[in-house]
């Protein structure tokens, strides 16, 4: 549930009865008495449905602090947004070599937000590679698919393409499996490397502005 819905309950709440009463009263013509008993089981329902999204909201700010809280809805709504962009794209994409690379990396997606979701304090680990190196995956597949849809495809560019995201399948392991390993400091020295090389291959991670991570 998005932040604002679950910050701003007991606002939204009755307005949401109050739009639901004037509907039902002056558009289906229901007697105004009868609008009203509606009104308030909206009102009631709603706020019921928010609250366990308030009560998820208010430990992630006990957590993390009520700037970095709203900050890590918004880079993970963005993060899934994006894997399921990239899960679309991979459908229209039958080369199998990068169709492969594409699923792994969705994988391990999927893994990294289940995990910062477990565990939000671990999020600033694996920051970087969802917020920054996942847009650049989805630009890689997005401009493939579209070469190939428009018949532009060609050798060098399907080239380029598979070492791009053959370095960017083993960031994104090397990332998740960080999450599971114990060996922190040698997957930091290999991320390391796996970026440097994405570098020299012209993969810059995205720039975000005025985010509350570091």
């Amino acid at each position: 549930m998005p932040p604002f819905l679950s910050k701003n309950r007991a606002t939204l709440a009755p307005i949401f009865a109050a739009i639901l009463m004037v509907l039902l009263v002056f558009t289906l013509r229901v007697p105004p008495l009868y609008g009203l008993l509606v009104g308030l089981l909206g009102w009631l329902g709603f706020w019921l449905l928010m609250a366990p999204d308030r009560r998820h909201y208010e430990k992630l700010v006990g957590q993390l602090g009520k700037a970095q809280a709203e900050q890590f809805e918004v880079d993970l709504t963005e993060a899934e947004d994006n894997k399921r962009l990239l899960m679309d794209l991979n459908k229209q994409i039958p080369d199998s070599g990068i169709s492969r690379q594409l699923h792994t990396i969705v994988a391990d997606v999927d893994f990294l937000i289940q995990e910062s979701r477990r565990r939000p304090q671990e999020f600033r680990a694996d920051r970087k590679v969802l917020v920054h190196y996942l847009p650049q995956v989805v630009e890689l597949a997005q401009l493939f698919a579209d070469q190939q849809r428009f018949g532009q495809i060609d050798f060098e560019t399907r080239d380029r393409t598979t070492t791009a995201l053959a370095d960017l399948t083993k960031l994104f392991d090397s990332y998740k499996d960080r999450r599971q390993s114990r060996e922190a400091m040698d997957l930091n020295v290999q991320i390391d490397v796996l970026e440097a090389k994405l570098r020299e291959e012209g993969i810059q991670p995205t720039k975000k502005r005025g985010s509350m991570f570091p």
